[in-house]
């Protein structure tokens, strides 16, 4: 583990979405996730920031919802999708606008509850706390009672994007 941790820190391995992999490396899509993404990127784009359900992209594509699954988990492998619960999974851009109006609020002062949050984002309660769940485990904020606080604001453009 050792070795590992110290070829990270000097750049001759890359660890990214937790994966360890050499600088420039980029998976490939098979042509079936291609596909899959290809079918599902639109419908993500359109939606925005009302991340659909799994079960909501199965009714909306037709695809089985077992073989759904593994495509989101290919296509998260691939960094084109990040996991923010076991139901539902976002483009890395659509995040990027979540904690930008984090950091916006944290920065003007205001404490970012889930009603605060929710009131920014434009959506619902339940994907809101998703949303903000998924923030504290990928350690862009910690939560202190009710209030998110900002942990490392780096990890948005780190961690959200391809």
């Amino acid at each position: 583990m050792a070795l590992l941790t110290a070829a990270i820190r000097s750049q001759r391995l890359v660890l990214k979405n937790g994966l360890v992999s050499e600088p420039g490396f980029h998976a490939v899509a098979s042509p079936a996730a291609q596909g899959g993404w290809n079918q599902l990127s639109g419908l993500l784009q359109r939606a925005g920031r009302q991340i659909p359900l799994v079960t909501e992209l199965a009714q909306s594509t037709g695809i089985e919802k077992g073989k759904l699954q593994d495509l989101l988990v290919d296509l998260e492998r691939l960094g084109y999708l990040r996991r923010i619960s076991s139901n539902r999974f976002a483009l890395p851009e659509i995040l990027r606008l979540f904690a930008d109006e984090v950091l916006t609020m944290d920065s003007a002062g205001e404490p970012v509850t889930v009603i605060a949050a929710r009131d920014r984002f434009g959506v619902g309660r339940n994907l809101t706390i998703e949303v903000l769940e998924y923030f504290d485990r990928v350690r862009f904020t910690r939560r202190l009672g009710d209030v998110r606080v900002i942990q490392d604001s780096d990890v948005p453009a780190k961690d959200f994007t391809r």
